[in-house]
């Protein structure tokens, strides 16, 4: 596992990555871990993650660039921070997040993926 700098990367760039075969990571605080896969839903690609309850959802590229756009608000040191991408009571947290389960989820995708370039 190498030292990485947490940056945005685009939608595009995500979905090469990955198949319609669930591929498990870790989420970013590694506590845990989370399927994830390219589906065809509709007229579009997306991604399917499912957490280690079980619980589904599907992230399309308005709330993966919601997500991103979180990211480059935030100070380099706090990127990878889990609680910056979801709801809280704290002024660092994240209360207009997409979705309060699965938006966590996406900074954990790009860490994945800029581990391996």
């Amino acid at each position: 596992m190498k030292n990485i700098i947490m940056e945005p990367i685009s939608f595009e760039v995500a979905r090469q990555y990955f198949t319609d075969q669930w591929t498990e990571l870790p989420t970013l605080g590694r506590r845990s871990t989370f399927l994830v896969r390219k589906v065809q839903r509709d007229d579009s690609v997306v991604f399917q993650l499912q957490n280690s309850k079980g619980r589904q959802s599907f992230v399309d590229e308005s709330h993966w660039k919601a997500v991103m756009g979180r990211m480059e608000d935030l100070p380099a040191d706090e990127r990878m921070k889990t609680s910056r991408y979801g709801m809280g009571e704290f002024d660092f947290n994240w209360n207009e997040c997409p979705n309060r389960v699965f938006s966590l989820y996406v900074p954990a995708v790009v860490r994945h993926i800029l581990e391996r370039e």
